[in-house]
């Protein structure tokens, strides 16, 4: 449903991609300022989330909750693909997380991987069985080496993307003085001693 695909976007904004600010429903519509939308303007990307990036300029928000009325004719246009898209963009374009789990599950699976052939090797010394039982261990252990190196990789790659987006390093919301010239400096007044 409409509605179990827009709790988890916003959940998933609030907690992979770091919006902590983003309200638990979302946000159905914004207006923005003309500083807002000059900053946005900067940003030459194409695949991501226009919410998620307007949120991520930082400008100050407020927030008005409203109840939502139902659709009175005709279908949303958001496909199941389009709404999977946007989920990806959104994640993508804002947080590492993804690489770094891969990277933790890697590890995860190596030290499972080590554990179970550790028991297979003990068994297969006491019994003669458990050869088995060391190949399993051993497959997650290569396994969990792979995902690690996927991860190590990935880190690489997003440093590549960060530099590649060309995002602003900080946005400007207002310049001050004639024409966006500071203002200008006062004359240091002499202290005086008494």
């Amino acid at each position: 449903s409409h509605a179990g695909f827009a709790a988890l976007y916003y959940w998933l904004l609030r907690r992979v991609a770091g919006f902590t600010e983003m309200p638990a429903n979302g946000a159905g519509f914004f207006l923005v300022g003309r500083a807002v939308i000059d900053a946005f303007r900067q940003f030459p990307e194409r695949s991501v989330s226009v919410l998620a990036l307007v949120m991520w300029l930082g400008f100050r928000q407020e927030f008005i909750e409203y109840d939502k009325q139902p659709r009175a004719s005709g279908a949303s246009g958001w496909t199941l693909a389009r709404k999977i898209n946007l989920v990806v963009d959104s994640v993508t374009a804002f947080s590492e997380a993804p690489i770094r789990a891969c990277t933790l599950l890697g590890a995860a699976l190596l030290a499972t991987g080590i554990v179970i052939a550790g028991a297979g090797l003990v068994r297969w010394a006491q019994t003669g069985k458990g050869h088995l039982v060391v190949m399993v261990g051993v497959v997650a252990g290569v396994g969990g080496l792979q995902l690690i190196a996927i991860g190590l990789v990935g880190e690489y790659v997003w440093r590549a993307l960060e530099e590649s987006r060309r995002r602003p390093q900080f946005v400007i919301e207002r310049v001050t003085g004639v024409h966006g010239a500071p203002p200008p400096a006062r004359a240091a007044v002499p202290a005086q001693i008494s």
